[in-house]
C-alpha cells in the first residue's frame, strides 16, 4: 500500500429500495489521515452510503475495499456490523446511542470489547489475565477521554445522561474510537450544536485529523464542510455529482441545481 492508495476503495457501489436507488453505481475513495466530506440534499442517499459500508445495509452490487500497510485488502461486502468494527471501520449515528445509565467511562470500555481478549468465562472467575486486562482497558479509556482537551476527564464518573449535548457527542465519537478504528464514520456529528459548539467540535475533529485517524463524515453545515474539509463529495439522488475541494464543489453547477433548483449558490 503506497501513499496514493485510498484506504477505502468503493466501486459501482448500488443499494435499492424498491424502485428507488438510494446509492446508484457510486465510486470513490478515502485516502489514509484525510476528512472527506460527504454532502447533498435529505434523502440523497448518504446515510445509505454510510449503511452499506458499515455491514447495515447489504449492497445490490460493488465493492467495499478497506486496505491497511500491514493487512491483507478486505471486501466489506458481506460482513455484519460487528464484523466491520472488527475489521477496522467505527462509526458514530446522526441521533446519540450512547447507554445514557451507564457511567462515561463505562461507554468507552464496552467501545473496546472487540479489541479485548479475556472473554465472558475469564471476567466471571476473575482470573489474573482478566483483572490485567481490565486495568489495561481503564488506562487506555481514560486516555482516549482525554483526547478532547480533557473535558470529559473529570466526569468520567458520571452517567453519559448528565453531560451536555456537545459532549455527547465527543463521548460518542470517543467510544467509537476506542474499537481502534482505520476509519471513522460520522454522520451528521455537529447536527443540534450552536455555533460556537460547532467551531471547538470541528477544532476537535481536526487534532483527531492530526492524530493520524482518518475521517469520512455527513454533514449539513457548510460552515463546517467548508472550515473542517480536505476534500468534498456531493451526492443526488444517490449518485456521485462532484468532488473536490470546498470551493470547486460549491460552485458546481450540478450541486446548485440539487440544493436550490435553480443557479444560486451554496452558502
Amino acid at each position: 500500500m503506497n501513499e496514493n492508495t485510498p484506504l477505502l476503495q468503493i466501486r459501482r457501489l448500488s443499494k435499492s429500495f424498491g424502485g428507488l436507488k438510494a446509492v446508484d453505481a457510486v465510486d470513490l475513495g478515502v485516502q489514509p489521515g484525510e476528512i472527506l466530506s460527504i454532502i447533498g440534499p435529505n434523502g440523497s442517499g448518504k446515510t445509505t452510503l454510510f449503511n452499506v459500508i458499515s455491514g447495515i445495509y447489504l449492497p445490490d452490487e460493488g465493492e467495499i475495499l478497506l486496505r491497511s500497510p500491514d493487512q491483507p485488502e478486505i471486501n466489506l461486502v458481506g460482513l455484519r456490523p460487528h464484523q466491520v468494527t472488527a475489521k477496522g471501520v467505527g462509526r458514530t449515528f446522526q441521533n446519540i446511542r450512547l447507554f445514557a445509565n451507564m457511567t462515561v467511562l463505562e461507554n468507552v470500555m464496552v467501545g473496546m470489547h472487540c479489541r479485548s481478549s479475556s472473554g465472558a468465562l475469564g471476567a466471571v472467575l476473575q482470573a489474573k489475565s482478566a483483572r490485567r486486562e481490565e486495568r489495561r482497558v481503564v488506562q487506555e479509556s481514560q486516555r482516549l477521554l482525554a483526547l478532547f482537551h480533557s473535558q470529559l476527564i473529570p466526569v468520567m464518573n458520571q452517567p453519559a445522561k448528565a453531560l451536555p449535548f456537545a459532549d455527547r457527542k465527543r463521548l460518542e465519537i470517543i467510544r467509537a474510537i476506542a474499537s481502534e478504528p482505520r476509519l471513522l464514520l460520522l454522520d451528521e456529528p455537529a447536527a443540534g450544536m450552536n455555533p460556537h459548539e460547532t467551531r471547538a467540535f470541528m477544532d476537535d475533529l481536526k487534532r483527531l485529523r492530526d492524530r493520524g485517524h482518518t475521517l469520512m463524515v455527513i454533514e449539513h453545515d457548510m460552515m463546517m464542510v467548508k472550515g473542517l474539509s480536505d476534500r468534498v463529495i456531493a451526492f443526488d439522488y444517490g449518485r456521485k455529482i462532484a468532488e473536490g475541494v470546498f470551493e470547486q464543489v460549491r460552485r458546481n453547477e450540478m450541486v446548485i441545481e440539487a440544493y436550490l433548483g435553480r443557479k444560486h449558490g451554496i452558502a
